[in-house]
Protein backbone atom coordinates (compact mmCIF):
# COMPACT_ATOMS: atom_id res chain seq x y z
CA UNK A 1 0.00 0.00 0.00
CA UNK A 2 1.30 3.46 -0.85
CA UNK A 3 2.70 5.25 2.22
CA UNK A 4 1.53 8.64 0.86
CA UNK A 5 -2.10 7.85 1.69
CA UNK A 6 -1.53 8.80 5.33
CA UNK A 7 0.33 11.82 6.73
CA UNK A 8 2.93 9.85 8.75
CA UNK A 9 3.56 6.28 7.47
CA UNK A 10 6.03 5.71 10.31
CA UNK A 11 3.16 5.86 12.83
CA UNK A 12 0.11 4.92 10.73
CA UNK A 13 -0.57 1.91 8.56
CA UNK A 14 -3.33 1.43 6.00
CA UNK A 15 -5.08 -1.95 6.34
CA UNK A 16 -7.42 -1.72 3.36
CA UNK A 17 -9.36 0.65 1.10
CA UNK A 18 -13.07 0.32 0.38
CA UNK A 19 -14.33 2.13 -2.70
CA UNK A 20 -17.83 2.87 -3.95
CA UNK A 21 -19.48 5.47 -6.15
CA UNK A 22 -20.45 7.53 -3.12
CA UNK A 23 -17.34 7.40 -0.93
CA UNK A 24 -13.86 6.02 -0.30
CA UNK A 25 -12.98 4.52 3.08
CA UNK A 26 -9.47 3.98 4.40
CA UNK A 27 -9.09 1.53 7.29
CA UNK A 28 -6.05 2.68 9.30
CA UNK A 29 -4.46 1.71 12.59
CA UNK A 30 -1.53 3.04 14.67
CA UNK A 31 1.56 0.97 13.95
CA UNK A 32 3.61 1.96 17.03
CA UNK A 33 3.64 -0.53 19.87
CA UNK A 34 3.53 2.05 22.69
CA UNK A 35 1.93 5.43 23.26
CA UNK A 36 2.68 8.21 25.75
CA UNK A 37 0.17 9.07 28.46
CA UNK A 38 -1.19 12.60 27.86
CA UNK A 39 -0.80 13.49 31.58
CA UNK A 40 2.41 11.94 32.86
CA UNK A 41 4.09 11.36 29.50
CA UNK A 42 5.21 7.82 30.32
CA UNK A 43 4.94 5.23 27.49
CA UNK A 44 2.37 2.46 27.85
CA UNK A 45 1.77 -0.66 25.78
CA UNK A 46 -0.79 -2.75 27.74
CA UNK A 47 -4.04 -2.60 25.76
CA UNK A 48 -7.33 -2.14 27.56
CA UNK A 49 -9.67 -2.00 24.53
CA UNK A 50 -10.09 -0.59 21.03
CA UNK A 51 -12.57 1.65 19.24
CA UNK A 52 -12.89 3.26 15.79
CA UNK A 53 -12.72 7.00 15.07
CA UNK A 54 -14.29 8.20 11.81
CA UNK A 55 -12.48 11.17 10.25
CA UNK A 56 -13.43 13.09 7.13
CA UNK A 57 -10.48 13.74 4.83
CA UNK A 58 -9.90 15.71 1.64
CA UNK A 59 -11.84 14.29 -1.33
CA UNK A 60 -10.18 12.28 -4.11
CA UNK A 61 -11.39 13.21 -7.61
CA UNK A 62 -14.56 14.77 -6.18
CA UNK A 63 -15.34 11.61 -4.17
CA UNK A 64 -15.66 12.02 -0.36
CA UNK A 65 -13.01 10.24 1.69
CA UNK A 66 -13.35 8.83 5.20
CA UNK A 67 -10.59 7.48 7.39
CA UNK A 68 -11.71 4.85 9.89
CA UNK A 69 -8.93 4.90 12.44
CA UNK A 70 -8.66 2.12 15.02
CA UNK A 71 -7.60 3.64 18.35
CA UNK A 72 -6.33 1.70 21.35
CA UNK A 73 -7.16 2.42 24.98
CA UNK A 74 -4.09 1.72 27.11
CA UNK A 75 -3.33 1.23 30.79
CA UNK A 76 -0.99 3.90 32.13
CA UNK A 77 2.12 2.28 33.63
CA UNK A 78 2.56 4.98 36.30
CA UNK A 79 0.77 3.86 39.51
CA UNK A 80 0.00 7.34 40.87
CA UNK A 81 -1.10 8.87 37.53
CA UNK A 82 -4.65 10.33 37.77
CA UNK A 83 -5.50 8.82 34.39
CA UNK A 84 -5.24 5.07 34.59
CA UNK A 85 -6.71 4.45 31.13
CA UNK A 86 -6.16 6.74 28.16
CA UNK A 87 -6.72 6.71 24.41
CA UNK A 88 -3.66 7.06 22.23
CA UNK A 89 -3.28 10.37 20.39
CA UNK A 90 -2.56 10.78 16.68
CA UNK A 91 -1.45 14.43 16.40
CA UNK A 92 -0.13 13.88 12.87
CA UNK A 93 -3.62 13.06 11.61
CA UNK A 94 -6.24 14.84 13.71
CA UNK A 95 -6.76 16.75 16.93
CA UNK A 96 -8.33 14.97 19.92
CA UNK A 97 -12.12 14.55 19.55
CA UNK A 98 -11.96 16.04 16.03
CA UNK A 99 -14.01 14.57 13.20
CA UNK A 100 -11.87 16.05 10.41
CA UNK A 101 -8.25 15.52 9.52
CA UNK A 102 -5.78 18.32 10.03
CA UNK A 103 -5.41 18.95 6.29
CA UNK A 104 -9.18 19.23 5.79
CA UNK A 105 -9.35 21.54 8.82
CA UNK A 106 -6.63 23.71 7.25
CA UNK A 107 -8.56 23.94 3.97
CA UNK A 108 -11.79 24.92 5.72
CA UNK A 109 -9.92 27.52 7.76
CA UNK A 110 -8.57 29.13 4.59
CA UNK A 111 -12.08 29.13 3.07
CA UNK A 112 -13.54 30.69 6.22
CA UNK A 113 -11.02 33.51 6.47
CA UNK A 114 -10.89 34.23 2.74
CA UNK A 115 -14.60 34.07 1.95
CA UNK A 116 -16.57 34.13 5.19
CA UNK A 117 -19.50 31.92 6.13
CA UNK A 118 -22.01 31.91 3.29
CA UNK A 119 -19.56 32.25 0.40
CA UNK A 120 -17.16 29.75 1.96
CA UNK A 121 -19.96 27.18 2.34
CA UNK A 122 -20.94 27.61 -1.32
CA UNK A 123 -17.36 27.06 -2.49
CA UNK A 124 -17.06 24.12 -0.08
CA UNK A 125 -19.96 22.37 -1.80
CA UNK A 126 -18.14 22.68 -5.13
CA UNK A 127 -15.02 21.21 -3.52
CA UNK A 128 -17.06 18.29 -2.08
CA UNK A 129 -16.32 19.32 1.51
CA UNK A 130 -19.80 20.10 2.71
CA UNK A 131 -19.78 22.49 5.64
CA UNK A 132 -22.30 24.95 7.05
CA UNK A 133 -21.74 28.72 7.26
CA UNK A 134 -22.03 28.58 11.05
CA UNK A 135 -19.21 26.02 11.21
CA UNK A 136 -16.95 28.25 9.16
CA UNK A 137 -17.66 31.21 11.45
CA UNK A 138 -16.81 29.03 14.46
CA UNK A 139 -13.51 28.15 12.80
CA UNK A 140 -12.73 31.86 12.44
CA UNK A 141 -13.49 32.55 16.09
CA UNK A 142 -11.56 29.53 17.39
CA UNK A 143 -8.43 30.11 15.34
CA UNK A 144 -5.54 31.39 17.44
CA UNK A 145 -3.70 34.00 15.43
CA UNK A 146 0.10 34.03 15.60
CA UNK A 147 1.69 36.60 17.86
CA UNK A 148 3.27 39.52 16.05
CA UNK A 149 6.45 41.40 16.99
CA UNK A 150 5.93 44.72 18.71
CA UNK A 151 5.78 47.53 16.15
CA UNK A 152 8.26 50.40 16.18
CA UNK A 153 6.51 52.54 13.56
CA UNK A 154 2.76 52.62 14.21
CA UNK A 155 -0.02 54.05 12.05
CA UNK A 156 -3.31 54.92 13.78
CA UNK A 157 -6.65 55.82 12.21
CA UNK A 158 -10.34 55.28 12.78
CA UNK A 159 -12.79 53.22 10.70
CA UNK A 160 -16.54 52.66 10.79
CA UNK A 161 -18.14 49.33 11.60
CA UNK A 162 -21.47 51.04 10.99
CA UNK A 163 -21.17 54.56 9.66
CA UNK A 164 -22.44 57.16 12.06
CA UNK A 165 -23.13 54.59 14.80
CA UNK A 166 -20.13 52.39 15.63
CA UNK A 167 -16.46 53.09 15.03
CA UNK A 168 -13.18 51.37 15.68
CA UNK A 169 -9.45 52.05 15.57
CA UNK A 170 -6.96 50.33 13.28
CA UNK A 171 -3.30 49.96 14.23
CA UNK A 172 -0.81 49.24 11.43
CA UNK A 173 2.87 48.31 11.62
CA UNK A 174 4.20 50.64 8.92
CA UNK A 175 7.56 48.84 8.77
CA UNK A 176 6.07 45.43 8.04
CA UNK A 177 3.01 46.79 6.22
CA UNK A 178 0.48 44.74 8.18
CA UNK A 179 -2.34 45.30 10.66
CA UNK A 180 -1.35 44.54 14.23
CA UNK A 181 -4.69 45.11 15.97
CA UNK A 182 -8.24 46.44 15.71
CA UNK A 183 -9.74 48.23 18.69
CA UNK A 184 -13.43 48.69 19.45
CA UNK A 185 -14.14 52.42 19.62
CA UNK A 186 -12.08 55.41 18.58
CA UNK A 187 -11.64 57.16 21.92
CA UNK A 188 -8.19 58.08 23.12
CA UNK A 189 -8.40 56.00 26.30
CA UNK A 190 -8.56 52.73 24.33
CA UNK A 191 -5.51 53.65 22.25
CA UNK A 192 -3.64 54.87 25.32
CA UNK A 193 -4.24 51.55 27.12
CA UNK A 194 -3.01 49.59 24.08
CA UNK A 195 0.17 51.67 23.89
CA UNK A 196 0.84 51.10 27.60
CA UNK A 197 0.43 47.34 27.14
CA UNK A 198 2.69 47.29 24.04
CA UNK A 199 5.79 49.37 24.82
CA UNK A 200 8.46 50.07 22.26
CA UNK A 201 6.60 52.29 19.77
CA UNK A 202 9.02 54.94 18.50
CA UNK A 203 6.96 56.72 15.79
CA UNK A 204 3.18 57.27 15.65
CA UNK A 205 1.69 58.39 12.32
CA UNK A 206 -1.82 59.76 12.73
CA UNK A 207 -4.37 62.21 11.39
CA UNK A 208 -4.95 65.68 12.86
CA UNK A 209 -7.47 64.48 15.45
CA UNK A 210 -6.77 65.51 19.03
CA UNK A 211 -7.84 62.24 20.71
CA UNK A 212 -5.10 60.14 19.11
CA UNK A 213 -2.54 62.88 19.78
CA UNK A 214 -3.37 62.88 23.50
CA UNK A 215 -3.38 59.08 23.59
CA UNK A 216 0.08 59.00 22.01
CA UNK A 217 1.49 61.53 24.46
CA UNK A 218 0.17 59.58 27.46
CA UNK A 219 0.61 56.01 26.23
CA UNK A 220 3.97 56.44 24.49
CA UNK A 221 5.46 59.75 25.66
CA UNK A 222 8.86 59.04 24.05
CA UNK A 223 7.39 58.32 20.60
CA UNK A 224 7.66 60.83 17.78
CA UNK A 225 4.22 61.79 16.45
CA UNK A 226 3.89 62.43 12.69
CA UNK A 227 0.88 64.24 11.24
CA UNK A 228 -0.37 62.87 7.95
CA UNK A 229 0.52 65.09 4.99
CA UNK A 230 -2.72 64.32 3.16
CA UNK A 231 -4.74 65.57 6.13
CA UNK A 232 -2.60 68.71 6.28
CA UNK A 233 -3.53 69.53 2.68
CA UNK A 234 -7.17 68.68 3.43
CA UNK A 235 -7.14 71.11 6.38
CA UNK A 236 -5.63 73.76 4.11
CA UNK A 237 -8.39 73.19 1.55
CA UNK A 238 -11.02 73.59 4.29
CA UNK A 239 -9.48 76.95 5.25
CA UNK A 240 -9.50 78.08 1.61
CA UNK A 241 -13.10 77.00 1.25
CA UNK A 242 -14.14 79.12 4.23
CA UNK A 243 -12.31 82.05 2.63
CA UNK A 244 -14.06 81.56 -0.74
CA UNK A 245 -17.43 81.41 1.01
CA UNK A 246 -16.82 84.98 2.18
CA UNK A 247 -16.51 86.05 -1.47
CA UNK A 248 -19.44 84.19 -3.01
CA UNK A 249 -20.73 87.44 -4.53
CA UNK A 250 -17.74 87.39 -6.89
CA UNK A 251 -18.68 84.00 -8.31
CA UNK A 252 -21.50 85.50 -10.36
CA UNK A 253 -19.06 87.72 -12.21
CA UNK A 254 -16.76 84.85 -13.20
CA UNK A 255 -17.06 83.46 -16.71
CA UNK A 256 -18.58 79.97 -16.45
CA UNK A 257 -16.49 76.99 -17.45
CA UNK A 258 -17.41 74.85 -20.48
CA UNK A 259 -19.84 72.08 -19.55
CA UNK A 260 -18.36 68.58 -19.73
CA UNK A 261 -21.69 67.50 -21.24
CA UNK A 262 -20.50 69.02 -24.50
CA UNK A 263 -17.99 66.20 -24.79
CA UNK A 264 -20.69 63.66 -23.92
CA UNK A 265 -22.81 64.43 -27.00
CA UNK A 266 -20.85 62.08 -29.32
CA UNK A 267 -21.13 59.41 -26.63
CA UNK A 268 -24.91 59.86 -26.51
CA UNK A 269 -25.03 59.63 -30.28
CA UNK A 270 -23.10 56.35 -30.14
CA UNK A 271 -25.50 55.04 -27.52
CA UNK A 272 -28.48 55.87 -29.72
CA UNK A 273 -26.85 54.13 -32.69
CA UNK A 274 -26.03 51.05 -30.59
CA UNK A 275 -29.63 50.95 -29.36
CA UNK A 276 -30.87 50.92 -32.95
CA UNK A 277 -28.47 48.09 -33.82
CA UNK A 278 -29.67 46.02 -30.86
CA UNK A 279 -33.28 46.58 -31.91
CA UNK A 280 -32.54 45.40 -35.46
CA UNK A 281 -30.96 42.24 -34.06
CA UNK A 282 -34.10 41.58 -31.97
CA UNK A 283 -36.27 41.99 -35.04
CA UNK A 284 -34.12 39.56 -37.03
CA UNK A 285 -34.23 36.97 -34.24
CA UNK A 286 -37.99 37.39 -33.88
CA UNK A 287 -38.46 36.70 -37.62
CA UNK A 288 -36.11 33.69 -37.49
CA UNK A 289 -37.96 32.16 -34.51
CA UNK A 290 -41.34 32.50 -36.21
CA UNK A 291 -39.98 31.07 -39.44
CA UNK A 292 -38.51 28.05 -37.64
CA UNK A 293 -41.79 27.44 -35.82
CA UNK A 294 -43.82 27.64 -39.04
CA UNK A 295 -41.45 25.12 -40.62
CA UNK A 296 -42.29 22.60 -37.88
CA UNK A 297 -39.31 22.97 -35.52
CA UNK A 298 -40.01 22.02 -31.90
CA UNK A 299 -39.72 24.53 -29.09
CA UNK A 300 -36.80 22.59 -27.62
CA UNK A 301 -34.91 22.77 -30.91
CA UNK A 302 -35.61 26.52 -31.26
CA UNK A 303 -34.40 27.12 -27.71
CA UNK A 304 -31.16 25.23 -28.37
CA UNK A 305 -30.54 26.95 -31.71
CA UNK A 306 -31.16 30.53 -30.60
CA UNK A 307 -30.13 30.21 -26.93
CA UNK A 308 -33.52 31.36 -25.66
CA UNK A 309 -35.81 30.28 -22.86
CA UNK A 310 -39.17 28.63 -23.43
CA UNK A 311 -41.05 31.59 -21.94
CA UNK A 312 -39.41 34.01 -24.36
CA UNK A 313 -40.18 31.76 -27.34
CA UNK A 314 -43.80 31.45 -26.21
CA UNK A 315 -44.05 35.22 -25.95
CA UNK A 316 -42.62 35.59 -29.46
CA UNK A 317 -45.13 33.13 -30.92
CA UNK A 318 -48.29 34.17 -29.08
CA UNK A 319 -48.10 37.97 -29.09
CA UNK A 320 -47.20 38.49 -32.74
CA UNK A 321 -45.51 41.77 -31.76
CA UNK A 322 -41.90 42.59 -32.47
CA UNK A 323 -40.19 42.67 -29.04
CA UNK A 324 -38.79 45.92 -27.79
CA UNK A 325 -36.32 46.55 -25.01
CA UNK A 326 -37.77 46.08 -21.55
CA UNK A 327 -38.36 48.88 -19.09
CA UNK A 328 -40.64 51.88 -19.02
CA UNK A 329 -41.73 53.33 -22.33
CA UNK A 330 -41.87 56.97 -23.26
CA UNK A 331 -45.65 56.91 -22.94
CA UNK A 332 -45.48 55.61 -19.35
CA UNK A 333 -42.92 58.21 -18.26
CA UNK A 334 -44.17 60.83 -15.78
CA UNK A 335 -42.83 63.42 -18.20
CA UNK A 336 -45.04 62.23 -21.09
CA UNK A 337 -48.05 64.60 -20.45
CA UNK A 338 -45.69 67.57 -20.06
CA UNK A 339 -43.37 66.85 -23.00
CA UNK A 340 -45.10 69.42 -25.30
CA UNK A 341 -44.75 72.10 -22.60
CA UNK A 342 -41.10 71.15 -22.08
CA UNK A 343 -40.44 71.39 -25.83
CA UNK A 344 -41.99 74.86 -26.00
CA UNK A 345 -39.80 76.10 -23.14
CA UNK A 346 -36.77 74.39 -24.72
CA UNK A 347 -37.30 76.13 -28.04
CA UNK A 348 -37.33 79.53 -26.33
CA UNK A 349 -33.67 78.97 -25.43
CA UNK A 350 -33.93 77.90 -21.78
CA UNK A 351 -31.86 74.70 -21.51
CA UNK A 352 -30.85 74.43 -17.84
CA UNK A 353 -32.43 71.27 -16.40
CA UNK A 354 -32.94 72.77 -12.94
CA UNK A 355 -34.80 75.77 -14.38
CA UNK A 356 -36.82 73.49 -16.65
CA UNK A 357 -37.81 71.43 -13.60
CA UNK A 358 -39.05 74.54 -11.77
CA UNK A 359 -41.06 75.71 -14.79
CA UNK A 360 -42.65 72.29 -15.23
CA UNK A 361 -43.58 72.22 -11.55
CA UNK A 362 -45.68 75.32 -12.23
CA UNK A 363 -47.59 73.28 -14.83
CA UNK A 364 -48.24 70.40 -12.42
CA UNK A 365 -45.24 68.13 -13.07
CA UNK A 366 -44.27 66.20 -9.90
CA UNK A 367 -41.52 63.96 -11.24
CA UNK A 368 -37.75 64.20 -10.74
CA UNK A 369 -35.12 65.91 -12.84
CA UNK A 370 -33.92 62.62 -14.34
CA UNK A 371 -36.50 62.32 -17.18
CA UNK A 372 -35.94 65.98 -18.08
CA UNK A 373 -32.17 65.50 -18.31
CA UNK A 374 -32.56 62.38 -20.48
CA UNK A 375 -35.04 64.08 -22.81
CA UNK A 376 -32.94 67.23 -23.28
CA UNK A 377 -29.83 65.09 -23.89
CA UNK A 378 -31.66 63.34 -26.73
CA UNK A 379 -32.69 66.68 -28.21
CA UNK A 380 -29.08 67.84 -28.18
CA UNK A 381 -27.99 64.68 -30.00
CA UNK A 382 -30.77 65.00 -32.56
CA UNK A 383 -29.88 68.63 -33.34
CA UNK A 384 -27.54 68.36 -36.38
CA UNK A 385 -26.59 72.03 -36.30
CA UNK A 386 -25.61 71.91 -32.67
CA UNK A 387 -27.43 75.16 -32.00
CA UNK A 388 -28.72 74.03 -28.63
CA UNK A 389 -25.45 74.07 -26.68
CA UNK A 390 -25.51 72.70 -23.15
CA UNK A 391 -25.63 75.26 -20.37
CA UNK A 392 -22.31 76.46 -18.92
CA UNK A 393 -20.98 75.00 -15.69
CA UNK A 394 -20.68 77.51 -12.86
CA UNK A 395 -17.68 77.41 -10.56
CA UNK A 396 -18.51 76.12 -7.09
CA UNK A 397 -16.94 77.11 -3.79
CA UNK A 398 -15.23 73.72 -3.37
CA UNK A 399 -13.87 73.81 -6.92
CA UNK A 400 -12.41 77.29 -6.52
CA UNK A 401 -10.78 76.21 -3.24
CA UNK A 402 -9.03 73.37 -5.09
CA UNK A 403 -8.01 75.72 -7.91
CA UNK A 404 -6.29 77.91 -5.34
CA UNK A 405 -4.20 74.89 -4.33
CA UNK A 406 -3.06 74.05 -7.87
CA UNK A 407 -0.16 75.70 -9.70
CA UNK A 408 -0.82 77.42 -13.02
CA UNK A 409 0.69 74.53 -14.97
CA UNK A 410 -2.04 72.18 -13.68
CA UNK A 411 -4.94 74.48 -14.64
CA UNK A 412 -6.98 74.28 -17.81
CA UNK A 413 -7.08 77.52 -19.86
CA UNK A 414 -10.69 78.25 -18.86
CA UNK A 415 -9.90 77.58 -15.19
CA UNK A 416 -6.83 79.82 -15.33
CA UNK A 417 -8.87 82.65 -16.89
CA UNK A 418 -11.60 82.35 -14.24
CA UNK A 419 -9.05 82.20 -11.43
CA UNK A 420 -7.17 85.24 -12.75
CA UNK A 421 -10.42 87.22 -12.75
CA UNK A 422 -11.14 86.16 -9.15
CA UNK A 423 -7.66 86.97 -7.87
CA UNK A 424 -7.80 90.43 -9.47
CA UNK A 425 -11.17 91.14 -7.85
CA UNK A 426 -10.24 89.78 -4.39
CA UNK A 427 -6.67 90.46 -3.16
CA UNK A 428 -7.27 88.21 -0.13
CA UNK A 429 -7.69 85.24 -2.45
CA UNK A 430 -4.39 86.06 -4.17
CA UNK A 431 -2.60 86.23 -0.81
CA UNK A 432 -4.16 82.96 0.31
CA UNK A 433 -3.19 81.23 -2.93
CA UNK A 434 0.41 82.37 -2.60
CA UNK A 435 0.55 80.97 0.94
CA UNK A 436 -1.20 77.75 -0.08
CA UNK A 437 1.24 77.06 -2.91
CA UNK A 438 4.15 77.89 -0.62
CA UNK A 439 2.88 75.42 2.00
CA UNK A 440 2.63 72.65 -0.59
CA UNK A 441 6.16 73.49 -1.67
CA UNK A 442 7.32 73.14 1.95
CA UNK A 443 5.80 69.66 2.11
CA UNK A 444 7.48 68.72 -1.18
CA UNK A 445 10.94 70.08 -0.32
CA UNK A 446 10.87 68.89 3.32
CA UNK A 447 12.58 72.03 4.56
CA UNK A 448 12.00 73.10 8.17
CA UNK A 449 13.61 76.49 7.47
CA UNK A 450 11.07 77.14 4.71
CA UNK A 451 8.29 76.07 7.06
CA UNK A 452 9.43 78.55 9.73
CA UNK A 453 9.49 81.35 7.16
CA UNK A 454 6.03 80.29 5.94
CA UNK A 455 4.70 80.41 9.50
CA UNK A 456 5.96 83.98 9.91
CA UNK A 457 4.25 85.05 6.68
CA UNK A 458 0.98 83.26 7.48
CA UNK A 459 0.71 84.62 11.03
CA UNK A 460 1.14 88.23 9.86
CA UNK A 461 -1.05 88.13 6.73
CA UNK A 462 -4.43 89.86 6.55
CA UNK A 463 -6.40 86.69 5.71
CA UNK A 464 -7.96 85.43 8.90
CA UNK A 465 -8.57 81.91 7.54
CA UNK A 466 -4.87 81.46 6.82
CA UNK A 467 -3.97 82.92 10.22
CA UNK A 468 -6.32 80.39 11.84
CA UNK A 469 -4.78 77.55 9.81
CA UNK A 470 -1.26 78.60 10.83
CA UNK A 471 -2.26 78.72 14.50
CA UNK A 472 -3.77 75.22 14.28
CA UNK A 473 -0.42 74.00 12.98
CA UNK A 474 1.35 75.68 15.89
CA UNK A 475 -0.81 73.76 18.36
CA UNK A 476 0.46 70.53 16.77
CA UNK A 477 3.92 71.86 15.93
CA UNK A 478 5.94 68.74 16.69
CA UNK A 479 3.78 66.43 14.56
CA UNK A 480 3.63 68.95 11.69
CA UNK A 481 7.42 69.43 11.62
CA UNK A 482 7.83 65.64 11.72
CA UNK A 483 5.44 65.37 8.75
CA UNK A 484 7.72 67.69 6.81
CA UNK A 485 10.99 65.89 7.62
CA UNK A 486 9.98 62.30 8.35
CA UNK A 487 9.61 59.66 5.59
CA UNK A 488 6.69 58.06 7.43
CA UNK A 489 3.09 58.75 6.47
CA UNK A 490 -0.34 57.42 7.37
CA UNK A 491 -1.06 56.58 3.74
CA UNK A 492 -0.55 52.80 4.17
CA UNK A 493 -3.02 52.88 7.04
CA UNK A 494 -5.64 54.35 4.72
CA UNK A 495 -4.94 51.51 2.29
CA UNK A 496 -5.52 48.91 5.01
CA UNK A 497 -8.79 50.64 5.92
CA UNK A 498 -9.87 50.26 2.30
CA UNK A 499 -9.15 46.52 2.50
CA UNK A 500 -10.95 46.36 5.85
CA UNK A 501 -14.05 47.89 4.24
CA UNK A 502 -13.92 45.25 1.51
CA UNK A 503 -13.88 42.46 4.11
CA UNK A 504 -16.67 44.11 6.10
CA UNK A 505 -18.92 44.53 3.05
CA UNK A 506 -18.20 40.96 1.97
CA UNK A 507 -19.86 39.96 5.25
CA UNK A 508 -23.03 41.88 4.26
CA UNK A 509 -22.75 44.24 7.23
CA UNK A 510 -23.92 41.52 9.64
CA UNK A 511 -20.55 40.58 11.12
CA UNK A 512 -19.67 41.27 14.72
CA UNK A 513 -16.53 43.13 15.65
CA UNK A 514 -14.71 39.95 16.69
CA UNK A 515 -15.25 38.32 13.29
CA UNK A 516 -14.03 41.39 11.41
CA UNK A 517 -11.00 41.62 13.69
CA UNK A 518 -10.08 37.95 13.22
CA UNK A 519 -10.30 38.12 9.43
CA UNK A 520 -8.38 41.39 9.13
CA UNK A 521 -5.58 40.19 11.41
CA UNK A 522 -5.42 36.85 9.58
CA UNK A 523 -4.91 38.70 6.29
CA UNK A 524 -2.21 40.83 7.94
Amino acid sequence: MSPTLVPDPACLAVDSIRCSDQSIQLLVHVSQSAAACPLCGQPASRVHSRYVRTLTDLPWLEVPVQIRLTIRRLHCATPDCPRQIFAERVPQLAAPYARRTLRLHALLTVLAFALGGEAGARIGRHLVVGVSPATLLRLIRRTTLPSLPLPRILGIDDWSLRKGVRYGTILVDLERQRVVDLLAGRDGATVQQWLLEHPGVQVIARDRGGSYADAGRRGAPAALQVADRFHLVTNLHAALRRLVERHTSLLRSVEPLPDPAQHAVPSLARQADQSQQRYRRRVERYAAVRQAWEQGASMRRIAAEFGMGRNAITRYLTTGIIPRRGGSTAASSPLAPYRPVLQQIWETGEQRPTVLLQLLHEHGYRGSIGPITRQTSLWRVQDPAGERAPPPRMLTVARIAWLLLLPDADLAPAEQTALTHLLAAAPHLATARTLALAFRSVLATQSTASYAAWQDRARTCQVREMVSFARSLERDAGAVEAAITSPWSNGPTEGHINRLKTIKRQMYGRANFDLVRQRVLWYG
